[in-house]
């Protein structure tokens, strides 16, 4: 008998119509889903409204002072390599709200900042 359930580190490939369910979920549980996305001509972390916000169709061309996309053959998402964004920025918050002050009529108060967002599920490469 063979153990067919999944274990950390599988890969597991998602059809593309698919992928607009598990967006649709995640943002109902009221998490920001980021993905790869075009903007400004190269692929970058963005967030998604939904599935057709990804960047498909395009591929990019590296060169040594060149970077630029081009379009897929396939309509393929995620056919391109590491451009030049990474999930650094969203798993670790570029600045950090330690507390607020308020003034109060010569004096003042301090008060706790709201909790930050939970960090994104994440399913990016090792390179990303």
């Amino acid at each position: 008998m063979t153990d067919d359930r999944l274990r950390p580190g599988d890969a597991v490939t998602i059809a593309l119509e698919a992928l607009e369910g598990l967006v649709a979920g995640l943002r109902r549980r009221g998490r920001t889903v980021l993905g790869p996305v075009v903007r400004d001509g190269a692929v970058v972390l963005g967030e998604l409204a939904s599935a057709a916000d990804l960047a498909r169709g395009v591929v990019d061309a590296q060169e040594p002072g060149l970077y630029c996309l081009q379009p897929a053959r396939d309509g393929h998402a995620f056919a391109y390599s590491h451009g030049p964004d990474s999930f650094k920025r969203a798993l670790h918050a570029p600045e950090l709200t330690l507390f607020r002050a308020r003034r109060d009529e010569g004096s003042f108060s301090l008060s706790a900042p709201p909790p930050p967002p939970s960090p994104p599920p994440s399913g990016s490469g090792a390179c990303d």
